[in-house]
């Protein structure tokens, strides 16, 4: 069974084909070494949580910040006796009301130590958060580092080891044992 292909289709299909060799081979980079001090920078830097433990201390703070603040005065106005006919300056009863909220019984005072409480809170779990993300950055780039060594030492063994095998069979090829095999031989034979 033959299949007829078309030149542009084929010709199009190899250059696809080609253009996403290229693109693979251009992520297939080497990475860039990094210490651990870089490491733990750039994690402290990208999560997310941390800056979510961040916006919760703004939060807390925001919230301390209001708890102290006085409770604002409300202003009223009123007017009474306000029917049809009346002259407003002479037959309406027109009253203002300020009002100050006053703290007697100390509340203010609770509100202010929770949410200094609040805050310190905040600030703990966010140090926690850090020191936990730090302490697993850390862990994993020991890891990886340990890896790192046991793979080129795995490396080593097995240059070391064709090294061995090289020297053999370059040893073998010249006859030298050969040699002491037969020199072995004839000496158990004169013995």
């Amino acid at each position: 069974m033959k299949i007829k292909r078309n030149g542009s289709v084929c010709r199009f299909g190899i250059l696809l084909v080609m253009v996403l060799f290229t693109d693979a081979f251009s992520l297939c980079r080497a990475q860039s070494k990094l210490s651990l001090q870089d490491a733990v920078t750039r994690a402290l830097g990208s999560r997310a949580s941390l800056n979510a433990e961040a916006g919760r201390i703004t939060a807390a703070q925001g919230r301390e910040r209001q708890s102290a603040l006085i409770p604002n005065p409300s202003f009223q106005f009123e007017n009474q006796n306000l029917r049809p006919g009346q002259t407003y300056t002479r037959d309406v009863d027109t009253y203002a009301f300020l009002t100050q909220p006053l703290d007697i019984l100390g509340k203010r005072k609770q509100r202010i130590n929770s949410a200094a409480k609040e805050v310190s809170s905040a600030q703990a779990q966010y140090e926690l958060a850090r020191r936990d993300v730090m302490q697993s950055v850390k862990q994993s780039y020991w890891a990886a580092r340990g890896a790192q060594e046991t793979r080129d030492l795995l490396k080593a063994t097995v240059d070391n080891f064709q090294r061995i095998i090289d020297y053999y069979s370059a040893q073998l090829s010249v006859g030298r044992f050969r040699n002491r095999t037969s020199c072995a031989s004839a000496w158990s034979a004169n013995a």
